[in-house]
């Protein structure tokens, strides 16, 4: 006996007229009316028929009878009800970007069943997410999708079935094969090399990125942190009390996250400079910490790549690249590690497995009777 596939994509020829994309679902058959070669279109067309016809039914208690298609948009639904519980800029962002993911699993998991999640067939995904064509802008050499994101999309298709079993018990969990997590990235800034970033950001009058480089080296706050700090305080967004030095990486009223936002004594050689800077904006009536032309920045994207260009560095440099040169600057000032923890808000455990090997030289040069860097 044939099994049902569940809700569907297909393209429908007709004679003499375009094909369409219609939506098969057992015996019904329903036309979306979008002309193929608009697959983005049809996908969500297919996700919206999905939420409204299915859900968790107990009765569906075989892997086989339940499609995927219809467990990603069960997890949908559940993200947005719980965005709508609590909308916090936090909670959005994690949403879209789960959104995403969820757009991109469809590619390939639309017409399958909770039966074909197994090893081999995530294999398979992480080979068709990789085999699809580069986007706009991406250097060349570069994969067009990667195997940390891959991680992160399966990661999502785990939480979706996941969020079904909690509504409808399935009998078994499939397990969810997924790629090894991509090598920590170790590139961190000597102390010239971020000198020249911060020369070429002034010869291309980027103030704005002048600051968020002396905030990011000395304080390893994360970027999206960093670009929402405000001079005052805020219930959703970090901000700096200049008064007495302290830099609060959350607002009040946020919840903690795994990305832990701790607050943090600014160090004296940074402390001025942010007076500077709170008492030149306070005077303009800037509310935000890190703007450009009078408005906060959503993107530095092309700032940076121009910015690091002129600085003569490479791609490597990245905006992360200031967090990893704050915890080693700090591990080179002789500082615990538990002392780093709780400054940047990354765990012991990371910073021993990932910039241990810096506090390890740096025991040497003591015993060496050499001065650190």
């Amino acid at each position: 006996m044939q099994r049902d596939k569940g809700p569907r994509l297909w393209i429908e020829k007709r004679k003499g007229r375009e094909p369409v994309y219609v939506i098969r679902d057992g015996k019904t058959k329903r036309s979306t009316g979008i002309p193929a070669g608009r697959d983005e279109e049809a996908r969500q067309e297919l996700a919206r028929y999905i939420a409204e016809n299915y859900g968790p039914e107990p009765y569906k208690a075989q892997a086989a009878q339940i499609s995927v298609a219809e467990v990603l948009a069960y997890y949908a639904r559940t993200l947005q009800k719980a965005a709508e519980r609590k909308d916090t800029p936090a909670v959005r962002r994690g949403t879209a970007t789960r959104m995403i993911h969820i757009a991109n699993l469809l590619t390939f998991w639309e017409t399958r069943t909770l039966a074909d999640v197994r090893t081999s067939v995530c294999e398979k995904y992480e080979e068709h997410r990789k085999a699809q064509p580069r986007r706009r802008g991406m250097r060349k050499g570069a994969e067009s999708v990667g195997s940390g994101t891959v991680r992160l999309e399966l990661k999502t298709l785990g939480r979706a079935i996941t969020a079904w079993h909690g509504e409808s018990p399935l009998p078994a969990l499939p397990v969810i094969w997924k790629p090894d997590a991509p090598k920590a990235r170790e590139r961190y800034l000597e102390r010239h090399e971020a000198a020249r970033l911060i020369r070429a950001a002034r010869r291309l009058k980027f103030p704005h990125l002048v600051r968020y480089i002396l905030l990011g080296v000395y304080t390893g706050t994360r970027d999206d942190a960093m670009r929402r700090l405000r001079w005052m305080r805020a219930s959703q967004d970090g901000w700096i009390d200049t008064q007495r030095g302290i830099l609060y990486r959350a607002g009040f009223a946020e919840d903690q996250t795994s990305k832990r936002r701790p607050p943090m004594v600014l160090p004296d050689r940074l402390l001025g400079h942010v007076r500077r800077w709170a008492a030149r904006d306070q005077a303009a009536g800037l509310t935000h910490a890190i703007t450009y032309r009078g408005q906060p920045v959503g993107d530095l994207h092309k700032s940076w790549a121009s910015m690091v260009k002129a600085a003569g560095l490479g791609r490597d440099v990245t905006p992360h690249t200031l967090k990893h040169t704050a915890i080693t600057w700090m591990l080179w000032a002789g500082r615990s590690i538990w002392e780093v923890s709780e400054d940047t808000g990354t765990s012991p455990k990371t910073i021993e497995e990932v910039y241990g090997h810096h506090r390890t030289v740096e025991s040497r040069l003591d015993r060496a009777g050499r001065r650190r860097a």
